[in-house]
């Protein structure tokens, strides 16, 4: 549940997967936020379900017997408000032009440093430069991965490689569900293989030529995407999010393997659900951006 809880994260906005996946393919990042929300609200609602079934299965007993009362679900709101309007700020300035979505990633930094530094008072000059740090660390992999695939991007392109497949593709599938469905198993299984970046920076130029001309919203296609290839990141047999769990909790792989499969179902479902009913992930941008 710890590694595959990590999933609502490649929805609900500010991912840096929708980021990536909005640049390349040339689609709006606005609307790919906002279209995160429902998918990332149904994920935790079936993850929280999966949880209680489990659970109950297996006799585990509550913390405390009974619901917290009013007040104190007043008292923990009021002490995460600052959390809890992160989300709110964001989807407003975006929608209100108060910044562009690329901005988005400087303003969450400067509202991370007041909370942290002015309000909570947790963070000091060490915490700054430690964070500093792990930043520098995590944008040079992710610049030295974008070079790489610029270059193959420029020879894919070269080659008319997405024109190609768009054809094959459209000539072989009559449904746009058919189509979905089969994408979704090509990424299920690079993700398995391949960090969830890398296959987002590779196939993100090839594939959106493919769903558009198929009729299909690169939007719709972009949550299917991140939700699928970012789950590839908690499965064997190369998951980074499995590895780090292990590691941290030291337990084996087969272990692992064996508890994830009911949360891996739940999942399932949910795209599932993206794909046969679109408007799960369309309506709210359609109707916020038109």
């Amino acid at each position: 549940m710890l590694s595959i809880g990590g999933l609502i994260t490649a929805t609900i906005p500010p991912s840096i997967g929708l980021i990536l996946y909005g640049y390349l393919g040339e689609v709006s990042i606005g609307r790919l936020f906002i279209a995160g929300l429902v998918p990332g609200f149904l994920l935790m609602v079936a993850l929280m379900v999966t949880t209680y079934f489990v659970a109950k299965r297996r006799g585990y007993t509550p913390v405390r017997e009974g619901l917290p009362t009013g007040r104190e679900v007043l008292k923990a709101a009021r002490a995460s408000v600052w959390a809890l309007l992160f989300p709110v700020w964001l989807l407003v300035g975006i929608r209100y032009g108060l910044f562009t979505p690329s901005e988005a990633g400087a303003f969450a930094v400067a509202y991370a440093l007041m909370v942290g530094c002015v309000i909570h008072r947790e963070m000091g000059v060490k915490e700054i430069l430690a964070a500093m740090h792990a930043s520098v660390r995590d944008i040079g992999m992710i610049m030295l991965i974008i070079m790489f695939s610029g270059i193959i991007g420029y020879v894919v392109s070269f080659e008319r490689v997405p024109q190609t497949i768009a054809e094959l593709t459209l000539g072989v599938f009559a449904s746009q569900t058919a189509l979905l469905l089969t994408l979704a198993v090509l990424l299920i299984c690079l993700g398995m293989l391949l960090e969830a970046t890398v296959v987002v920076m590779l196939l993100t130029p090839i594939l959106v030529p493919v769903i558009k001309a198929a009729g299909i919203d690169p939007v719709h296609f972009g949550l299917l995407m991140m939700t699928l290839v970012t789950f590839g990141g908690m499965t064997p047999p190369v998951g980074i999010s499995m590895y780090t769990v292990c590691g941290i909790l030291r337990c084996s792989f087969i272990d692992y393997s064996r508890e994830l499969v009911p949360f891996a179902l739940a999942v399932f479902v949910v795209v599932l659900g993206i794909i046969f009913f679109p408007d799960i992930v369309l309506f709210l941008p359609n109707l916020l951006m038109g």
